[in-house]
């Protein structure tokens, strides 16, 4: 009887811990930039280092959010949404929606507008590495410290945060 209540004490703890768990592994969680090299057609590649302009990238389940730090502008607003997909060493980002703060008219409060991006020639995304409004890159790192991503647009560099 005793064994019997273990295991199934057991099972309940597993089928819990198993609903907590995500698919994408190490991806999930909060990561700063450190650096972009732009490919360009040239072959003179461009990098720019943008670990103190405090732009993150966060990752839970099948949404991600980008926050655009010292990138924020007007149009940009205060946070990106975006979905995405890891399937193997591939992490494909799509869906954008930008959102941002605006004021109402006079005597009204601020409130969020909710813009999605649907122009494949944005350069709103740029500074993160992405060209137009979706972007698949290549894992070249991924561990509890670093990841890599690389693109034939550009190179990311981020770590765990």
């Amino acid at each position: 009887m005793r064994r019997t209540f273990i295991l199934l004490i057991a099972a309940s703890l597993m089928m819990i811990s198993c609903d907590t768990m995500t698919r994408n592994g190490k991806l999930d969680g909060m990561w700063q930039y450190l650096s972009i090299t732009y490919h360009t057609a040239t072959g003179a590649d461009s990098v720019v280092n943008i670990k103190d302009d405090k732009v993150y990238m966060m990752y839970g389940e099948n949404l991600g959010q980008i926050s655009p730090g010292a990138y924020r502008t007007d149009s940009m607003g205060d946070r990106v949404l975006m979905r995405f997909h890891k399937r193997g060493r591939t992490l494909e980002l799509y869906d954008f929606t930008v959102y941002r703060e605006e004021i109402g008219p006079i005597g009204t409060e601020r409130h969020s507008v909710e813009v999605v991006l649907t122009d494949s020639a944005s350069t709103l995304l740029a500074p993160f590495g992405v060209d137009g409004i979706s972007a698949r890159f290549h894992i070249k790192r991924l561990d509890g410290a670093k990841m890599e991503l690389t693109s034939s647009y550009a190179d990311i560099l981020l770590r765990k945060f």
